[in-house]
C-alpha cells in the first residue's frame, strides 16, 4: 500500500512539475517582442528550470528505495538540487517582490553559493574520510543550506512588503493582492525542500505521505506563480513602480503644501497650489477616477504635477495611498449603481474602473464590511 502511495504521489509531482516546465518554457516565448518582455522571459526560464530539476530529483530519488549502499551520494545530491531548486524558484519569483533580484551579480553570487555548498557535499561522496567526518560534512552542508535559505525567505518577507507599500502609492488597482502570499509560498518552498531531504531514509510510509502531499504542494506553488505574475500581463508597458520619497520634492516644483506656502513671501506659489487644488476638485467632479488601469503618474500628468508630490498630498489630506484613496470614491460610486440601477457586480465593477470582479468584491468588502451583492439586499431594497 505504501509503494503505491509513493508511486502515485512521485508520478504527480513528477507530472506537475513537467507540465508547468514545458508551460514556462512556452510563455518565456510568447514574450520576446514585448517591452517587459525580458524580466519575464528570465523568470519563466529560471522557473521552468526549477520544475526540470525537480522531475530530475523525484527521479533520483526513487533510487533511494532499491539502491542503500550509496547513502551518501543520493543524500549529498538530493540536497545540492534541493538548494539549487530553491534559488531557480526564488529568482523566477523576483519580479514579483524586486526587479532588481535578478542582476547578473546577484545571481552570480546565489549560485556561487549553491556550488561551494557542492563542493562540500562531493567532499561528502567522494573524499576518503571516516564515516563520522561525512556526517559531520553533511550536517554543515544542510546547515548552510537552511540558514541561507531562511535568510531568501526574510528577503522575501521585506521586499514584499516594500513593492506592496509601493503598490498602494503607484496603482489605483489592487495589484498587491498578487503577491500577497509570496512570503508564504518561499517559507512553504523552503520546508518542503528542507524535509524532502531530511526524511530521505524515513520509514516508506513517511516518503509516501510526503510524496502525496508534495504534488499538492507543486500544484500550489505553481498557481500561486501564476497569480503573482498577472499585474505584468495587466500592465504590459508599465514602468515599475518605485517607493516613493518626501525628499524627491524639489524647490523647481511649483505645487507644495499650504502650510509650506504661507512661510513664502510670494503669491505665485499660492496661485498655483490653489490652482492644483481646484485642478484635483474638477478632476473628482467629472469622475476621473472611473478610468480604468489608473495610476497616479497618469493623474499627475493630467493636473501639471509630479506623482511625488500628488502621493504627498494625498497622504496629508485624506489620510491613506493613492490606491485607498481611489477606491474610496469609485465604492461610493458603486453603492449608487447598487442601489440605482439592476446592474450585475461585473458590469459595475467595469463602469467604475476595476481591472476585475474580484478586486471590486473585494475593496467593497473592505470598505463597507458587506460585500456589495448584501449591501444591495439590505439598503438598496430598504430604500
Amino acid at each position: 500500500m505504501s509503494s503505491n502511495l509513493l508511486l502515485l504521489g512521485s508520478v504527480g509531482m513528477f507530472i506537475v512539475s513537467l507540465f508547468c516546465s514545458m508551460g514556462y518554457l512556452w510563455e518565456a516565448m510568447r514574450y520576446m517582442n514585448i517591452e517587459i518582455g525580458p524580466a519575464l522571459r528570465k523568470s519563466y526560464f529560471w522557473m521552468a528550470s526549477a520544475g526540470i530539476l525537480i522531475c530530475a530529483d523525484i527521479a533520483f530519488c526513487k533510487l533511494v528505495l532499491t539502491d542503500k549502499e550509496n547513502m551518501f551520494l543520493v543524500e549529498s545530491l538530493s540536497l545540492f538540487i534541493s538548494y539549487l531548486v530553491s534559488k531557480m524558484i526564488a529568482f523566477g519569483f523576483s519580479p514579483a517582490f524586486d526587479k532588481h533580484y535578478l542582476r547578473l551579480k546577484n545571481v552570480l553570487l546565489n549560485l556561487l553559493r549553491v556550488v561551494l555548498c557542492g563542493v562540500l557535499l562531493m567532499a561528502v561522496t567522494f573524499a576518503d574520510v571516516p564515516t563520522n567526518a561525512r556526517v559531520a560534512m553533511l550536517t554543515i552542508a544542510s546547515a548552510w543550506y537552511v540558514i541561507d535559505t531562511t535568510c531568501v525567505v526574510g528577503y522575501v518577507y521585506f521586499s514584499s512588503k516594500i513593492k506592496r507599500k509601493a503598490f498602494d502609492t503607484y496603482y489605483s488597482d489592487d495589484y498587491d493582492s498578487f503577491i500577497i502570499w509570496t512570503p508564504l509560498v518561499f517559507t512553504l518552498i523552503q520546508v518542503f525542500g528542507i524535509g524532502w531531504t531530511a526524511i530521505l531514509y524515513a520509514p516508506i510510509w513517511v516518503h509516501s505521505m510526503y510524496a502525496l502531499m508534495g504534488a499538492g504542494i507543486w500544484m500550489y506553488i505553481f498557481i500561486c506563480y501564476d497569480r503573482h505574475m498577472v499585474y505584468f500581463r495587466f500592465r504590459p508597458s508599465s514602468k515599475e513602480p518605485e517607493m516613493l520619497e518626501e525628499e524627491d520634492i524639489t524647490i523647481e516644483d511649483a505645487t507644495y503644501p499650504l502650510s509650506t506656502l504661507e512661510e513664502m513671501p510670494t503669491s505665485e506659489m499660492k496661485d498655483r497650489y490653489a490652482f492644483f487644488v481646484e485642478g484635483l476638485s474638477q478632476w473628482i467632479e467629472q469622475k476621473g477616477y472611473l478610468q480604468a488601469e489608473l495610476t497616479i503618474e497618469d493623474l499627475s500628468r493630467q493636473l501639471g504635477t509630479n506623482r511625488t508630490y500628488l502621493s504627498t498630498f494625498i497622504n496629508s489630506n485624506y489620510g491613506v495611498p493613492f490606491r485607498q484613496w481611489i477606491a474610496s470614491l469609485r465604492i461610493a460610486e458603486a453603492k449608487k449603481m447598487l442601489c440605482d440601477t439592476n446592474l450585475c457586480e461585473q458590469d459595475i465593477a467595469e463602469a467604475i474602473g476595476f481591472v476585475t470582479v474580484q478586486s471590486f468584491i473585494r475593496n467593497f468588502t473592505q470598505i463597507e464590511g458587506v460585500s456589495p451583492s448584501a449591501y444591495r439586499r439590505m439598503v438598496c431594497t430598504n430604500d
